[in-house]
């Protein structure tokens, strides 16, 4: 996607179910159904991780319209796979990891985001939109742009601890 008025639908798109997200994590009887939907660890990383900054997002949004999801970055790409497929969400990472080595041979700067994918995936709305099949899961989001710094020097890595076993 690269237009601005669909980044900033499906901006809008985020906003909504993410504040629908945080509202039902303040809700025990929710909090309950979530857990069981999503499994241990899934339930784990909400509510300590998303439903926090999917809060600090949306309330950025709502007071001066900072887009805290995709940082409005010109681009965003997304990056589904079969789920029938052997590997797909190996894949789809794969392919989504070569993207960003592309970004940098152009001079872009790139970001893998996150709380995009779930949204997505679970709206028939932006999946029909997008044009991903309904065999397919999202599994991963990429934001490319101009960095707005350009760094003249990198970190220094010491890579003598690395060993090549024969």
């Amino acid at each position: 996607m690269e237009s601005r008025e669909e980044l900033d639908l499906l901006l809008k798109e985020l906003v909504k179910d993410y504040a629908f997200l945080v509202k039902g994590f303040s809700n025990p009887l929710a909090r309950q159904v979530s857990r069981l939907s999503a499994g241990a660890e899934d339930y784990r990383v909400l509510k300590s991780y998303i439903v926090d900054l999917a809060r600090y997002a949306n309330q950025a949004y709502h007071r001066d319209g900072t887009d805290r999801y995709m940082y409005r970055a010109p681009v965003l790409m997304l990056f589904h796979g079969d789920r029938r497929a052997m590997s797909y969400e190996e894949n789809a990472h794969l392919v989504c990891h070569h993207a960003m080595l592309a970004a940098v041979s152009l001079g872009l700067g790139s970001t893998i985001i996150g709380m995009v994918p779930p949204i997505v995936d679970r709206s028939k709305l932006l999946r029909e939109r997008y044009g991903i099949p309904k065999g397919n899961k999202v599994m991963t989001s990429l934001i490319l742009g101009y960095p707005r710094y350009r760094y003249r020097k990198s970190i220094r890595r010491d890579l003598k601890a690395v060993r090549i076993i024969d």
